[in-house]
């Protein structure tokens, strides 16, 4: 395990796998290079920076292709992240309880939201986080359950062609969610999808 500093503190780098694994609590920012002693980042591990309140900038770098479970969970001072096109999957309950995280997006990004999942949101990605706009890109093919529970700051979504159905509880307590476009391809609402909007 390697040692490299960032601001406030330490991230600990596996050199066998190419992996992020651990934080400092008092880690601040986090930029992530593309190589540590010459071993390329390729992940970012599950549980990584969770429990990281002090957190509250990290950019991922091109090359990274996977962020294991809950990597960010309890981040709850986390309010901008970038993740880069190269990743392609990205874990369950992901920003759990991030409730200050506002931006986020692939490198050059312009939106305020956009994010690297390729088919799947999975199930409590965003649970309680403080996001209020969202771009969906169009590969997306299913959201998981209880996805945006919780987000009571977002006010607008688009939801693209090809999800076919809106999950369990997906934007459940989403109290200002005020404009929700629901395309054709749509075939069934489940249970407390919308409750409490």
């Amino acid at each position: 395990i390697v040692t490299y500093p960032v601001t406030g503190g330490n991230i600990y780098f596996n050199k066998s796998t190419g992996t992020i694994t651990d934080c400092d609590q008092s880690v601040t920012e986090a930029v992530i290079p593309e190589e540590i002693e010459g071993v390329p980042v390729t992940g970012i591990g599950g549980y990584a920076f969770s429990g990281c309140s002090s957190l509250s900038s990290i950019e991922i770098p091109e090359g990274v292709t996977e962020i294991g479970d809950s990597a960010f969970v309890g981040c709850n001072n986390l309010n901008r992240i970038i993740i880069p096109e190269s990743v392609e999957e990205i874990g369950n309950e992901e920003f759990v309880g991030c409730r200050s995280l506002k931006t986020a997006g692939p490198i050059g990004s312009g939106c305020n939201y956009e994010f690297g999942w390729k088919e799947i949101i999975p199930d409590n990605a965003f649970y309680g986080c403080g996001i209020d706009s969202i771009r969906i890109p169009e590969s997306i093919t299913k959201i998981g359950k209880y996805a945006f529970y919780g987000c009571s700051s977002l006010s607008s979504i688009t939801i693209p062609q090809g999800i076919t159905e809106i999950e369990d509880s997906t934007f459940y307590e989403c109290y200002n969610l005020s404009n929700v476009t629901i395309p054709e391809s749509v075939t069934a609402i489940k249970s407390y999808a919308f409750y409490g909007c």
